[in-house]
């Protein structure tokens, strides 16, 4: 969407162009034509030279042999002489005077009159010599004994001249007109080239949208208009909810199909005056200059909302439903120029994700205050690294049908010394994004491996321990070796070791995954998908990876006992994951009935605060020595626990 004033500069722009190349186009024709002006001159005097010469010769040959004629007086002979000028047309009368100056011989061109003609008199017109004289001295033995006098016409040297100056002047016309078409060729490819350069500059090649760049200068443009004008001006934030898992699952070209549709259909949704653009990977901004802003801006959020959620979106043979957090900032009510109205646009859309998505949120100051404290939450974060501020506690995993435990999920805490105890779900997310989950994983790594075989130093009977793995650890390189390091530093049998990969995590990049899955399987370690349910994989995808246990995401377990759908979809999960030979573990049980239903659809784990809530480690040893096992597994029967 390019505005008229953007237009009118690219016009101007262009006829500025057109103009210079044109004043160099006739530049360069006055300069040919003075350059043929001198070469004609040039040769006009080459020519004449050469005539003159040619002139001398005639009469010096001429002379020497009116030598005798003149000694003797035989005007005669000396005329007979003459008369053999005739072969030469350029020569229109000669004299031969004796030395007295006397005519003693006469001749002149058939139809020449002596004083000139109608061409002569039409060369002096134009005020050009009609003719050339030549006298030439006869001497015998040192003294004069007469003069030849010759008169020739300019004409056969101007009518070569009239020639070469016509083929010059032919040539020189050639020469430009190739030039020009050369040039004007020339200027087309460029302005194409400058139209493309523009057209990538400015334009986003996946959706077609305006890009950054354009935006930036559209947004400012637009804050100058609103400060001249005293109108209000509205931007909107947009970011599409989950989109990693859309790019994990189906790779990226499947994400750039969905990026293309949104950009479709916010385009066709929306007014022809809300400027739309991708600022970069799944982030869009929506200008609204409207004299009704701010009512405007709510009800273009509230139709973008609409429009991306009403029907979903076909990606190859898949559908997938998209929503986005919209965050809106006004100018001038909540910012003084472009940068701080960004700044705003982007808090507010913050506030949206974390008021749990598919909604828009207006700026308010208070925001900003939670942008710093996410700030300074990573700035902590990295000091906590250093300073040795994580622990690990261990949710036990129960074997469903005897009660017993069987193994633990190490799940990561942070004692902050200066925030107390910061909650997962704030600082897990944060390290994702920051990078910081690869040291961070690296350190669960190491702890678990090392308490797992203290644990076993005690005489405690192995449990499996299960740990965790983000898709950066899967994505970086050195995962296997790190996983031998550390089997061999702390002594763990690797068999008890179990990492976790989350669905999305494990589609990001398929085959990738499946080879290191493999390599790490070698070392005998146990596999396990995380969350399953929640991607966009399938059993048929499974079977690629050497995984010997399933988890089903605790938002299926949820509501197993209220929703028909989920008790389906669960059941159906278990008996496919058995056929392919792997047990199946559900966390998040919370009540009785969950598990009784679990019971009864034969899944062999569970794992979640009925039986324990995580625990220190000390705490293990005194569980497994008491044991504390719930009193309904004991039995076998579903009955109440104690």
């Amino acid at each position: 969407m390019t505005s008229a004033r953007e237009m009118g500069q690219q016009q101007q722009g262009e006829s500025l162009t057109s103009r210079i190349t044109s004043i160099n186009m006739m530049a360069t024709g006055v300069a040919v034509l003075l350059a043929c002006v001198i070469l004609v001159g040039i040769e006009s005097l080459f020519l004449r030279g050469s005539m003159l010469d040619d002139l001398r010769v005639q009469a010096s040959i001429i002379g020497d042999n009116e030598a005798a004629p003149l000694v003797f007086g035989d005007g005669e002979a000396a005329r007979k002489i003459l008369h053999t000028l005739g072969a030469s047309p350029a020569i229109l009368e000669a004299d031969l005077l004796a030395a007295n100056g006397i005519p003693l011989a006469t001749y002149r061109q058939p139809g020449w009159e002596s004083g000139g003609n109608g061409g002569e008199e039409a060369l002096s017109a134009f005020l050009l010599p009609p003719f050339v004289d030549i006298e030439q001295p006869i001497d015998l033995d040192g003294q004069q004994i007469g003069t030849l006098r010759l008169r020739a016409s300019m004409r056969p040297l101007y009518r070569r001249l009239l020639v070469y100056a016509g083929s010059t002047l032919a040539i020189a016309l050639g020469v430009m007109l190739g030039a020009f078409l050369l040039v004007s060729r020339m200027r087309r490819n460029v302005v194409h080239a400058e139209q493309r350069l523009r057209f990538l500059a400015h334009t986003d090649p996946v959706t077609r949208l305006p890009n950054r760049h354009a935006f930036n200068e559209r947004l400012a443009l637009a804050v100058q208009e609103a400060e001249l004008s005293g109108e209000s001006l509205a931007l909107l934030m947009l970011d599409l909810d989950d989109f990693k898992l859309v790019n994990d699952s189906f790779g990226h070209p499947s994400g750039d199909v969905l990026l293309a549709e949104v950009a479709r259909r916010l385009e066709k949704g929306l007014r022809h005056t809300d400027f739309v653009c991708r600022l970069g990977g799944d982030e869009f901004a929506v200008l609204v200059a409207d004299p009704e802003v701010p009512g405007a801006a709510v009800h273009v959020a509230r139709k973008i909302l609409d429009i991306l959620t009403t029907a979903p979106f076909l990606v190859g043979s898949e559908e997938v439903f998209a929503s986005t957090s919209v965050g809106v900032s006004f100018f001038p009510q909540d910012a003084e120029d472009a940068h701080e109205l960004i700044r705003n646009a982007d808090a507010a859309l913050y506030a949206a994700k974390a008021r749990g998505k598919r909604t828009f949120e207006l700026f308010s100051p208070g925001m900003n205050l939670c942008a710093r404290e996410r700030l300074n939450l990573e700035a902590h974060l990295r000091r906590a690294l250093e300073h040795e501020e994580f622990v690990l506690h261990y949710q036990p995993q129960i074997e469903i049908d005897t009660g017993r435990v069987v193994g633990v999920e190490a799940l990561v805490r942070w004692n902050s010394a200066e925030r107390g105890m910061v909650p997962p779900n704030e600082f897990i997310p944060l390290a994702e994004e920051s990078g910081l989950i690869v040291p961070l994983g690296e350190w669960v790594l190491r702890t678990a491996c090392a308490q797992a075989a203290a644990w076993r130093a005690m005489g405690l009977p192995p449990l499996c321990m299960a740990v965790n793995l983000s898709a950066r650890q899967l994505d970086g390189d050195g995962l296997e070796k790190l996983v031998a390091d550390v089997l061999a530093q702390t002594g763990m049998s690797p068999e008890w070791l179990e990492l976790e990969i989350t669905e999305s995590a494990l589609m990001r990049d398929a085959q990738a995954n499946a080879e290191l899955l493999e390599r790490i399987s070698s070392l005998a370690v146990r596999l396990s998908v995380d969350d399953f349910g929640t991607g966009y994989s399938s059993m048929a995808y499974l079977k690629r990876f050497p995984l010997s246990k399933l988890k089903i995401d605790r938002s299926f377990v949820t509501d197993l006992t209220t929703h028909a759908d989920d008790r389906a979809i669960v059941s159906a999960i278990i008996a496919m994951a058995h056929t392919l030979g792997m047990q199946v573990i559900a966390e998040g049980v919370e009540t009785e009935g969950q598990r009784d239903a679990l019971l009864a659809m034969d899944c062999d784990l569970l794992q979640g605060y009925l039986c324990s809530r995580p625990l220190p480690a000390e705490a293990i040893p005194r569980l497994l020595a008491a044991g504390c096992v719930p009193a309904w597994a004991v039995s076998g029967s579903p009955a109440a626990p104690a």
